[in-house]
């Protein structure tokens, strides 16, 4: 969540973690947390994770329970570039870079197939609630939308 700024959704600050805080508030109760987060300097680390309340559904009509009742925002950046591996904790830092005439074409094809995927009918066939995908994360059937990611600092990897 606290990437580079070219990568971080706009939503994401101080201001979205005391909205979660106050939801979580004893006294509110819409949400729980299932998980808390860490992070070590340069390993992997873990998402914080919520679910919902009964008093959160009880504020929601049972009828847009369905993922078909969720958006999802468009990425900040669609363009990933990213340092060398650090051979220790295997990921790699990501980095912020310049605009070019190179970026713009780049992105703009990414943009291009991601503009044709929203409007394509796509529709997981066995994904079902609480399927979760190789990260560990639920499956999320809003998420038609490609990413371009360059390794190595260089544009020529990836």
């Amino acid at each position: 969540m606290w990437s580079a700024a070219r990568y971080r959704p706009p939503v994401y600050g101080k201001h979205f973690l005391t909205v979660l805080d106050l939801m979580a508030d004893p006294r509110v109760a819409l949400i729980e947390r299932v998980a808390t987060g860490y992070r070590f300097a340069g390993r992997p680390g873990l998402r914080t994770t919520y679910r919902p309340t009964l008093a959160f559904l009880e504020h929601i009509p049972l009828a847009l329970l369905s993922w078909a009742a969720f958006g999802r925002a468009e990425e900040p950046e669609v363009l990933i570039l990213k340092g060398l591996k650090d051979p220790k904790a295997g990921q790699a830092p990501l980095m912020d870079y310049p605009e070019t005439a190179t970026t713009h074409r780049l992105r703009q094809e990414v943009l291009k197939i991601n503009a044709f995927l929203s409007k394509a009918r796509i529709v997981l066939l066995d994904g079902g609630p609480g399927d979760l995908d190789e990260e560990g994360q639920p499956l999320d059937p809003s998420r038609l939308t490609l990413r371009r990611s360059f390794n190595g600092g260089s544009w020529f990897s990836g």
